[in-house]
């Protein structure tokens, strides 16, 4: 009977603790589910990034090319410091659309990286919550046998030194 009773008990501590180890792994794999959505997210603004770029490149090169031609048919020729001053103009503009496309895609990916920062965190707190809950289990089992085997050997339990 007293056997019977331990194994029952350990038995079920170690379903429990085998339960609670499976809980926090898909705990911690829906967390690495966000971090690769994340991943995802940021290569995705990237190329949203430099088609953005590419489309300010391509209307800053038709702008150029209907300028030339406007100019062409007034007589002004490209040495000229009238087209110059439009050129260097039209320049500057393209290279600040272009920084601040930059600057919008690098806000993006810092805040992405936060985010994948604290999932980060987030995994390593169940692991360790979880390692922490394993070793309450065991603990309490351990305190639980000792108590079960008090009840049913009262004769055999350890004296304390007097």
């Amino acid at each position: 009977m007293c056997d019977a009773v331990i194994i029952a008990t350990v038995g079920a501590s170690m379903m429990g603790i085998k339960a609670q180890q499976e809980a926090a792994y898909a705990e911690v794999q829906a967390v690495e589910m966000q971090k690769q959505q994340l991943s995802e997210q940021a290569e995705a603004s990237r190329i949203e990034m430099l088609q953005k770029a590419n489309d300010r490149k391509r209307e800053a090169m038709s702008a150029i090319a209907r300028n030339e031609a406007q100019l062409t048919a007034m007589g002004v020729t490209f040495d000229s410091p009238s087209y110059q001053a439009l050129k260097k103009s039209n320049v500057a503009t393209v290279k600040r659309d272009l920084g601040r496309i930059g600057m919008s895609q690098f806000d993006k990916e810092r805040s992405l990286l936060r985010q994948r920062q604290q999932l980060s965190k987030q995994q390593e707190a169940i692991k360790s919550g979880s390692k922490a809950k394993t070793f309450a289990q065991v603990a309490n089992l351990g305190f639980n046998l000792y108590g079960l085997q008090s009840e049913l050997n009262p004769d055999n339990t350890p004296k304390e030194d007097s």
